[in-house]
């Protein structure tokens, strides 16, 4: 395909990272299979964003921070992929460690490297890379939505302006300010912050200073995170079309916006009483899961088939049993890494399995689990160590017995309550 015959994103933002699945969808010519195509596109898009979420982990062991970059590498190309099938350009030939986070002002780089939670170092400069990207690609954006709403270029707005203003803070808060509504300086105000709410507050402040970039925009009813950039509206234009052109601008930023750190989306997680640690899109986390370890699992279930009909004795049993309690060990570290929440077994009450396997503790006798259900009668397991095990949602347990054998494998953990 020709240069000039690739696709370009519209307005001089990034298409790749973040992916604008409804802009391309606007470009692309109407055929049967569009729709097919863009979720996979989506599914691809937060596939890459599960990975980046778990190399954010600060705890990784060496090995399975680079298993986990070379994972990200093969979404990163597979993305890649499909984007070209679609008429969109390759990716750039390979840049130099943090390309994008170096094009940041420094108070930018230090306050994205904070939110995220991760250090400046060599093992988080994907991640940090990932996240420059994205936030270049946001203020691109509002720069020519702004310019599109008629909003002016501004390095500030004094208490005592008469224009209104749209503001976006290094965190991803979206504030729209009317202009003064009486002598006291009251302004209406609508306020999102692009990875988390999504229902957007309104109301009536009072500006307690002026509105200034690198500074935080501050009220009595609002208080936000350094201004990144405003844009000042300096025509008389109803609260109605503000707010219509506050929407576009919002739309578009959250769509820019990826998922991939629990500190940048705090109120899209959730720890529940059931074990799992919910993002913005947990069945992207769950694929990545499946499909990293689709060759564990399968033969995890092959030897645990095995070790339930006892198909396997004496050294051959030894080994497989040896090798069943690794692949635990090994899957519960794996699915912890991508966000699925796990807790020590003296803090667990029980947990359910696939296949609806309720497993008890006996708060009776100390090394005791009761499988309370499971299309059998009660069966209880005493004696029983987990050793270093975590209790695991998309992991397996093993119970091992007072000789070091084990003596019972459960399914997959599909969530637990604490006591």
């Amino acid at each position: 395909m020709t240069e000039e015959n690739q696709k370009k994103p519209q307005g001089g933002w990034m298409v790749r990272r973040p992916l604008q699945i409804e802009r391309i969808r606007e470009e692309l010519p109407t055929s049967g299979n569009q729709d097919e195509q863009l979720r996979a596109l989506q599914r691809l898009r937060e596939n890459l964003d599960a990975v980046v979420y778990a190399l954010s982990n600060q705890e990784l062991a060496d090995d399975r921070r680079e298993h986990l970059l070379e994972l990200l590498v093969k979404h990163r190309e597979a993305l890649d992929a499909a984007l070209v099938d679609l008429g969109f350009p390759g990716l750039a030939p390979e840049r130099p460690p943090l390309w994008y986070f170096n094009q940041l002002e420094p108070v930018t780089r230090r306050h994205l490297a904070s939110i995220l939670g991760i250090p400046e170092e060599p093992a988080f400069y994907e991640v940090l890379d990932i996240k420059a990207e994205e936030y270049i690609a946001q203020y691109a954006a509002f720069e020519f939505l702004a310019e599109q709403l008629s909003f002016q270029d501004s390095d500030d707005l004094p208490r005592e302006s008469g224009f209104a203003a749209l503001v976006l803070t290094l965190s991803g808060s979206l504030i729209q300010l009317s202009e003064p509504l009486s002598r006291s300086g009251s302004r209406r105000y609508i306020y999102q912050n692009i990875y988390g709410n999504t229902h957007p507050p309104e109301g009536v402040l009072v500006l307690d200073r002026d509105v200034q970039v690198g500074h935080r925009l501050r009220s009595v009813e609002l208080t936000t995170s350094p201004v990144r950039i405003i844009r000042a509206l300096e025509q008389r234009v109803p609260w109605e079309t503000q707010t219509q052109g506050f929407k576009k601008v919002a739309r578009t930023l959250t769509s820019l916006a990826s998922r991939s750190s629990s500190q940048l989306v705090e109120s899209g997680w959730l720890r529940s009483q059931t074990g799992l640690q919910r993002q913005v899109n947990p069945e992207a986390a769950e694929r990545v899961f499946l499909e990293d370890n689709e060759q564990k699992l399968s033969l995890f279930e092959s030897l645990r088939e095995s070790f339930i009909n006892h198909d396997i004795t004496g050294d051959d049993g030894n080994h497989a049993e040896a090798e069943l309690l690794t692949l635990c060990h090994f899957l519960q570290s794996s699915a912890r890494e991508l966000g699925f929440a796990g807790k020590a077994p003296g803090k667990i009450r029980d947990f359910t399995c696939v296949g609806d396997r309720v497993y008890r503790r006996d708060p009776a006798e100390p090394g005791a689990f009761v499988l309370t259900s499971g299309g059998g009668p009660e069966v209880v397991f005493s004696g029983v160590s987990l050793g270093r095990q975590v209790i695991t949602r998309m992991a397996p347990v093993a119970f091992v017995g007072a000789d070091g054998g084990l003596i019972e494998v459960t399914p997959l953990v599909e969530s637990f309550r604490v006591k």
